[in-house]
């Protein structure tokens, strides 16, 4: 039997032309075959073409006025002909066997997404905690699932694809909307890795008001799922009580213990300045 063909869908919208070279080049590394590779130019000022990208054979390029990364995706995943969809942006690159491991791990589950481990670079290091089963109530406050994660096209098509207007945040949108349909899982692959750039400045800032406009559109989508929204947004809520407890009463009880230390270096730091702004001839050693 024919393992099933993936696409791998880039959108990218000014990219850094190294950094879209780097995506596009991980998605043709992949271990896993077979597979198709569809960039998505959505409006760049200087439009990406198949030179810059080192000419490479299998990429389809597809050329936009700029809609934004929701309707990229969806213009990339009418184009695609493969049974899985790989959503992977312009800035962001996979690791060899990540395709392989996300197929493997869908295949024997009954998962209905499944999502690579995050690496985050640039702005910040380090490593995305996301749990190993994300359900619907998991994601109710906070979006924990990158918009990398591999699904069936019909997932895509069942849900009516990605929300083009009024949603900064389509890709949590877009698993609220899965997951809300399926009421299945998304599950993390760990052996499955993306590296995430991280800008200085990027769209998760003001991430509190995005949160709001995608909770109430999803309410207004699927209304008989609010109650499962709010009961889980409690739970949150209750849970970051009792941390918020713990991390005072933590302060209150070392507090008194460190004062003495903290002095201490405002002493040394008064010092060390009273020090340097001394005239060099006039300093005692």
């Amino acid at each position: 039997m024919e393992p099933p063909l993936v696409t791998v869908v880039i959108p990218t919208f000014n990219d850094a032309p190294e950094h879209l070279r780097k995506s596009v080049t991980s998605a043709l590394q992949q271990s896993y075959e077979p597979l198709e590779i569809v960039v998505v130019d959505d409006g760049s000022s200087s439009p990406v073409t198949a030179r810059e990208l080192g000419n490479p054979r299998g990429v389809e390029i597809i050329r936009q006025s700029n809609s934004g990364p929701g309707e990229a995706r969806n213009a990339g995943i009418r184009s695609a002909r493969g049974e899985f969809i790989l959503p992977l942006d312009g800035d962001d690159w996979i690791e060899p066997d990540t395709v392989k491991l996300l197929v493997q791990a869908l295949e024997t589950s009954d998962a209905v997404a499944a999502f690579p481990k995050v690496r985050r670079f640039g702005a910040a290091d380090g490593v995305q905690d996301a749990p190993p089963i994300v359900r619907l109530e998991d994601i109710a406050v906070t979006n924990q699932v990158v918009a990398c994660a591999l699904y069936r096209r019909q997932v895509w098509e069942d849900v009516g694809g990605y929300r083009t207007t009024d949603i900064m945040d389509e890709d949590w949108f877009m698993w609220l909307k899965v997951l809300g349909h399926t009421r299945g899982t998304m599950i993390q692959v760990p052996d499955a890795v993306l590296h995430y750039r991280l800008r200085p400045r990027s769209r998760s800032e003001g991430r509190a008001t995005q949160a709001g406009s995608v909770q109430r559109a999803f309410v207004d989508l699927r209304p008989d799922l609010a109650n499962d929204l709010f009961l889980a947004a409690a739970l949150e809520a209750q849970v970051l009580k009792s941390e918020l407890e713990d991390l005072r009463a933590f302060h209150n009880a070392w507090s008194p213990r460190v004062a003495p230390l903290l002095r201490l270096r405002g002493q040394a730091r008064r010092l060390l300045r009273a020090y340097a702004a001394e005239p060099r001839g006039r300093r005692r050693h």
